[in-house]
Order: C-alpha cells, then structure tokens, then sequence
C-alpha cells in the first residue's frame, strides 16, 4: 500500500467531522446541548474569529518562503495547513519513502535544526492522524450533537496527550473551533420545542463565548439566504402556532430585516404565483372528484369531461398534467398488480 492510499481515507475520516457538522440538519438537541456545556475549543482570546478565517484561507505554500510560514515558531498558525500540503505533495509513495521526500524538501528551505525539529512533530501529526481515524471508524455512525461533541472531546483529548496542551491549541484551535461551533448552532436552531426570542438569546451567548469580541462579526458574515433559511428554522415553533395571517406578517418582517426592497418584492411574487397554482391543484381536484363520483356518466364521458377541465384549467400545461397523471395510474396498477401475485 503506497502512502497516498494509505492517507486520503485517514484525512478524508477526520474532515468528514467538519463537513457533516456544518452541511447536516441536526433536529434533535437535548438540553445540555442547548444551554451550552463545557467547550471544547480554546477560548476566544486563544483563537480568534480571524484565526478560524485564516486556518480556513487557502494557502500556495510553494510560493512562500520558509520565514514567511514560520515567523517566530514552527508551531504557527500556518503549521497545520503545511502539513496537510506536505501530505498532498508527497503522497505516491511509502510512508517511509514519503517521510524521506518531507525531509530532503525541508532541508532545502530551513536549516538542519528547525528541519530535526519540524521533522518530529511532523511525525507526531501522522501519528496523531492514524489515532483519531481508528478512533473515528471505532464510533461509527455519529448522528447527533451530542455524537459530534463527544468525538470533539476525544480527539481533543488525544491532541494534548501527543503534542502538550499549549501545542496542541496552537495546531488544532482553529479546527477545533471550526468543527465546534456550526454543531452547537445547529442544534439551537434546530430545536423543536423552543420559541424564536430564546434561540434568540441563546445563540447571542453562544457567539459571545465562542467568539468574544468577534460576535457580531461572525453574525453579520452569514450570507443573506442562509441567514434568512436560519431565521425561518429559529422562528419555527413560533410559526406553526400562527395563523396564515400572522404567519405571513412574521414571514414578511423576516425577510425585509435581511433582504433589500427588490428582493423581498420578488419573493412576495413567487408566494402569489405559489398561492396561485395551488389554489388552481385545489379547484382542479375538486372537480375531479366531482367528476369520477358522477356514476350517471360512463366511463367515456368521465374521460372526456376530464379532458376538458384539465384544458380549461391548465391551458397550454394540460398535456404535461395528463401525462403526469397516466405516469401515476400505471405505476399505481403495476404495484397493485405486483401485490396480488
């Protein structure tokens, strides 16, 4: 097994943590969750908002010169994303051979002892890699945030045990942070059984632990859709309880806090074209049922008056709504006919 196969699922394990906490819909969330229990990143005066922006910047680091990616300290915030470009650059070979490669390259940019030095620690991450994979593979499906969180604290865990507690925040921080929060967040906005006004409250102090200064910051980077996709799921229990006519005036405020005059007017147009061809399903349906419940017609007059609503009704659409609707039967008589054997 050459080191790229033997590396790429290990990194693809331990990214997956970031990407199905941010893109999943996390629906559950106990209380614990909720109110916010211990963190598990370093506080905001040990990573800053604009350390996670940098950790998450994209880097071409053969354009970079060696003081330029270790100003100061080897262990930077440029050491983790360096190592994972090493990884890329050398990764058709052994591990052996890969280790080799990451040698001959670092002595060409930094003298013996800083490379002895990066060279050691940058073992220690394979090392660390290997770890929180098995660990990662043991868990097996991580389904809610409590999952997440708990697989966080391990590998948190894991990273002081083998690197120290003030390395281990200065490699992983800003990952850690990054993984952390969208699954705290999720899981206040996406739960249930709370109002709007408390989720409210409960993400302010969320971003004010997370973030500290940087709250506000981090609130207004949201983009326009997702903060308005994120408001409806925060309002959700106050929305269900609302009549239409309520529901629709909360809607409406929702969207001109976020969105600019043009867009909230476009949105209103869909919502009345939206209202429109439900309102046509609704009347089309009703006299279709008027129609099939006629038993003083045949079955060639049913056939024929429902032609003639669906033109009149659907216009120019009649003909995609009738093969639609053929589609719908003939699956409906193939899996009764497929019951009945």
């Amino acid at each position: 097994m050459n080191f790229a196969s033997k590396i790429t699922p290990r990194r693809l394990l331990i990214i997956v943590v970031i990407f199905i906490a941010i893109s999943i819909i996390l629906n559950v969330a106990k209380d614990s969750i909720v109110q916010g229990d211990e963190y598990i990143a370093p506080s905001p005066d040990k990573i800053s908002y604009r350390d996670v922006k940098d950790y998450v910047s994209r880097v071409n680091f053969d354009l970079l010169k060696k003081e330029d990616i270790f100003k100061g300290d080897l262990i930077n915030k440029h050491t983790l994303k360096f190592f994972k470009f090493l990884q890329s650059k050398f990764k058709d070979m052994s591990l052996e051979e890969h280790f080799e490669a990451v040698q001959r390259y670092l002595e060409s940019m930094m003298d013996i002892n800083d490379v002895i030095k990066l060279m050691d620690l940058y073992k220690k991450f394979i090392e660390y890699e290997n770890l929180a994979a098995d660990e990662i593979n043991r868990a097996g499906e991580l389904t809610s945030p409590e999952d997440y969180l708990a697989m966080l604290r391990k590998l948190k865990k894991m990273q002081i045990e083998i690197f120290g507690q003030k390395d281990a925040e200065l490699l992983f921080g800003a990952m850690m942070k990054m993984q952390e929060y969208p699954v705290r967040r999720s899981a206040i906005i996406n739960d249930p059984n709370i109002y709007g006004a408390e989720k409210e409250k409960l993400l302010k102090k969320l971003n004010e632990d997370m973030w500290g200064n940087d709250a506000a910051e981090v609130e207004r980077s949201r983009k326009p859709y997702v903060a308005y996709t994120e408001t409806l799921s925060i309002y959700e229990k106050d929305l269900s309880e609302m009549s239409e006519e309520m529901k629709a005036k909360k809607v409406d405020e929702i969207r001109k806090n976020i969105f600019p005059p043009d867009v909230v007017n476009r949105l209103e147009e869909v919502d009345r074209e939206l209202e429109a061809e439900k309102k046509r399903d609704d009347d089309y349906k009703a006299e279709l049922s008027k129609i099939e419940s006629n038993d003083k017609l045949s079955a060639q007059e049913k056939e024929k008056s429902i032609k003639e609503l669906q033109d009149r009704i659907y216009g120019e659409d009649a003909e995609a709504v009738r093969r639609r609707e053929n589609i719908s039967k003939a699956t409906e008589e193939m899996l009764k006919n497929y019951n009945l054997k």
